[in-house]
């Protein structure tokens, strides 16, 4: 067999609220996500013994963070399906990383998204099985704009209109989503539903009403991740400076994205800001 190759492409959270916390720890949440034009790539190829190969743009500090062995998650994903399977397929697997870990981005689930795309072609499927390796990979599975709810099973497909601009920044910070949680429930209150919100925010996105989506995006783990890593504060006001109409930050952190009314201006806004983070990157989301 050939080597098999996949795009595995980062998830951003444009709305992300925390609903309520179940018994088991799990979060309740609904969110509003796209993927955007910043990917691992991924490559599998048949092989006598398992293993992981692990290279990419991000610095070699953060390539240290991504594990090598049974418990990289793009691993598990094979292992999973060879269990479902009963057979003893093994995989060396190579991913060239360019989205930042630990940067609320999803880039190790968008990895065993991939994995699961490239050995079972079956989505529905996939959904299923994803959410045995993470929260984060059914939806990396779907990869097209969705409201998402509960532990991250249930996806509803959306209509934003056009391609969205973004420019996502990264300052070389990773942070851990347990942690981030962690510190987030020693405040929580249980909320009620918030779709009324992530609606009004995708008919404003369809409406290209800018004020009103920068009023709209909100992300209930901001002020505690910021909290954490108070050198995260000035990321959203660097990016409203650039031009981003809005701008807020990405699942647990530490990546923030910013909206423009054009990928023009996303490439501009994003030139300012190289050589002031480890990562810039202007893109545009998938839909």
């Amino acid at each position: 067999m050939s080597v098999l190759k996949e795009i595995a492409n980062a998830k951003v959270n444009l709305s992300l609220r925390v609903i309520d916390v179940q018994s088991n720890g799990f979060h309740d949440l609904e969110m509003l996500n796209i993927c955007v034009g910043l990917s691992d790539h991924i490559e599998l190829k048949p092989s006598d013994e398992n293993s992981v190969h692990i290279s990419g743009s991000i610095d070699e500090e953060m390539l240290a963070l991504v594990p090598t062995d049974e418990t990289n998650i793009a691993h598990r994903a094979t292992a999973l399906l060879s269990e479902l399977r009963h057979d003893d397929a093994k995989w060396e697997i190579h991913i060239d990383k360019n989205i930042p870990v630990g940067a609320g981005l999803g880039g190790g689930s968008a990895d065993a998204a991939a994995v699961l795309r490239l050995l079972d072609g079956n989505t529905k499927s996939n959904i299923e099985l994803a959410l045995q390796l993470g929260a984060d990979v059914p939806y990396c599975v779907f990869e097209k704009p969705a409201i998402v709810r509960g532990v991250g099973e249930i996806i509803e497909a959306v209509d934003l209109g056009d391609t969205l601009n973004l420019v996502i920044v990264n300052p070389g910070i990773a942070l851990s989503t347990k942690d981030v949680f962690a510190a987030f429930d020693r405040h929580f209150v249980k909320k009620t539903s918030q779709n009324s919100s992530i609606n009004a925010l995708c008919e404003s996105l369809n409406l290209k009403n800018y004020k009103r989506v920068s009023e709209l995006l909100v992300n209930d783990l901001e002020f505690t991740a910021c909290s954490l890593k108070p050198e995260l504060n000035r990321i959203k006001s660097d990016l409203v400076e650039s031009g981003a109409f809005a701008a807020a930050m990405s699942g647990s952190g530490s990546s923030f994205f910013g909206l423009f009314s054009s990928f023009e201006a996303a490439e501009k806004g994003a030139s300012t800001l190289v050589g002031q983070y480890p990562l810039v990157h202007a893109c545009r989301s998938i839909i």
